[in-house]
C-alpha cells in the first residue's frame, strides 16, 4: 500500500519548492469585450503606453520643434492637429542633445507665446541634463548591447516624477554601436522599452533619415539597420512640402510646410492622408546684440520657430 508521500500531487504545493517553468502554453477563453480595457492611448494616433514611436526626417525638417510642440499640448491636455490628448494633461519629459539650454528656452517660448501656454503647462515638463556622453545603452567588447548607469538613473527620475511620455531627441546620439547592426539596434530599442514599460509611459524617438530622398510615410527612411522599424509600433515621416504638392494644392511659397505621414501602425488604420504643419516666425522681444545682423527676408535673431497644424484648404 502506498503512503501519502506516493502521491505528491494530491496535495497543495509547498510554496518554497515548487518549480517555476518560463515557458507555459494555458488554454485560451475568450474574455467579454466589454471588460477589457481599450488600448491606453497618451495621443491618440502619435503616443501609446508601453510603446515607442518612431519620429522621421531629414536634418532641418522640424522633428525636434515638432517633439517640443507635442510636448507642451500633452502638458496642456488638448490635441495637436489630428493628435488628440486622452484624459487630460499629462507630464512629459524631454531629453535632447543636439541643443543647448538656451536654444530649448527660446523655442518652447516662441512655441508657449503662439499658443498661449503658461505655468501649468512648464509645470508638467520636465527637462532631462545629462553628462556627456549622453549614452542610454551601449556596446560592449563583445558587441552586447547593455543599459547604461545613466539609462537606470534616468528611470528612476521619470519615475519620482510620474512623466507619462518621454522625447529622446535623437536616437543616434544616446547609445553606441554599430548603426548598421540590426541585432544591436534592436537591442538598443528594447532597453529603453524596458523603461518605458516599467514605467508605463509612452516614448517619442526622434530618428535622422538616410541618404537621398524621402518618401513621405517610407518607414525605412530611417537611416541605419532596418530593425528600428521593426520594434518600435507607430511610426511618421516629416518632409517638406514639395513644388509639386505645392503646385497641387495651390499654395504659391511651400517654403515652411511640412507633412507628417503614418509610417506604421500596429494599432490604427493608415489615415491615407498626410497632416500638414506650417512653421512660424515668433519674435520673442528680448535684446539682440549688434553683432546679430538681421537674417535675410524679415527674420532676425531673436525670431524663433514654432509650428502649427493647418488643414490643407487653409494652406
Amino acid at each position: 500500500m502506498k503512503g501519502e508521500d506516493d502521491f505528491p500531487g494530491d496535495r497543495p504545493p509547498d510554496k518554497e519548492n515548487v518549480v517555476r517553468f518560463p515557458v507555459k502554453a494555458r488554454r485560451y477563453r475568450f474574455r467579454d469585450g466589454k471588460t477589457i480595457p481599450p488600448r491606453p492611448w497618451i495621443m491618440r494616433g502619435l503616443i501609446l503606453r508601453k510603446q515607442i514611436t518612431s519620429i522621421i526626417a531629414a536634418g532641418g525638417a522640424g522633428k525636434s520643434i515638432f517633439g517640443l510642440c507635442v510636448a507642451l499640448h500633452l502638458a496642456a491636455g488638448i490635441s495637436f492637429g489630428p493628435f488628440k490628448t486622452v484624459h487630460g494633461p499629462k507630464r512629459v519629459a524631454i531629453l535632447t542633445v543636439e541643443e543647448d539650454d538656451d536654444e530649448i528656452d527660446r523655442r518652447l517660448a516662441a512655441i508657449a507665446k503662439h499658443f498661449g501656454f503658461g505655468k501649468d503647462e512648464s509645470d508638467r515638463v520636465f527637462i532631462v541634463e545629462i553628462d556627456d556622453p549622453p549614452l542610454l545603452a551601449q556596446v560592449d567588447k563583445r558587441g552586447v548591447i547593455h543599459a547604461t548607469e545613466k539609462l537606470r538613473r534616468l528611470e528612476w527620475e521619470l519615475g519620482q516624477h510620474g512623466v507619462d511620455v518621454l522625447i529622446l531627441d535623437p536616437f543616434i546620439e544616446l547609445w553606441s554601436g554599430a548603426e548598421n547592426d540590426n541585432g544591436q539596434v534592436k537591442a538598443a530599442v528594447a532597453v529603453i522599452r524596458g523603461v518605458i514599460r516599467r514605467l508605463d509611459a509612452g516614448c517619442l524617438l526622434m530618428h535622422h533619415v538616410k541618404k537621398g530622398l524621402v518618401t513621405p510615410g517610407d518607414i525605412d527612411a530611417g537611416r541605419g539597420a532596418g530593425a528600428l522599424g521593426g520594434i518600435v509600433r507607430l511610426a511618421h515621416t516629416i518632409t517638406n512640402m514639395t513644388a509639386d504638392a505645392a503646385a497641387s494644392l495651390g499654395v504659391e511659397n511651400p517654403r515652411g510646410i511640412v507633412r507628417v505621414d503614418f509610417a506604421k501602425g500596429n494599432y490604427l488604420p493608415d489615415p491615407g492622408e498626410a497632416s500638414w504643419f506650417k512653421f512660424l516666425s515668433i519674435d520673442l522681444e528680448n535684446e539682440s546684440p549688434p553683432a546679430y545682423p538681421r537674417l535675410g527676408q524679415g527674420w532676425h535673431s531673436r525670431r524663433v520657430a514654432a509650428t502649427r497644424p493647418v488643414r490643407e484648404s487653409r494652406l
